[in-house]
């Protein structure tokens, strides 16, 4: 059994294929698996954050002190980016 996502392990077969665009296909699977699993991170963060304190003196919103929406944001940002190939600041 292997631990390796659907889409590399996909992406890996994609690329034994011998047959036109074989590589931009398992290009854009990496891609797209990457945009993704930044976009996991954000998430998992926001939930984690969401309606709680943190024991500190004074007690903080974690979701402020840990920058959770800059980070949803700037993840968001990314994958917005990563989609239609523009960099963008």
């Amino acid at each position: 059994m292997t631990t390796q996502p659907e889409a590399l392990r996909l992406a890996d077969e994609v690329e034994t294929w011998d047959a036109p665009m074989v590589n931009s296909v398992a290009y854009e699977l990496r891609r797209q698996h990457e945009v993704i699993a930044e976009l996991l991170e954000a998430l998992q963060l926001a939930l984690s954050a969401h309606g709680r304190m943190l024991m500190s003196d004074p007690p903080q919103d974690a979701w402020k002190a840990q920058g959770v929406e800059e980070k949803a944001r700037a993840a968001i940002r990314a994958a917005i980016d990563k989609a239609t190939g523009e960099k963008k600041s």
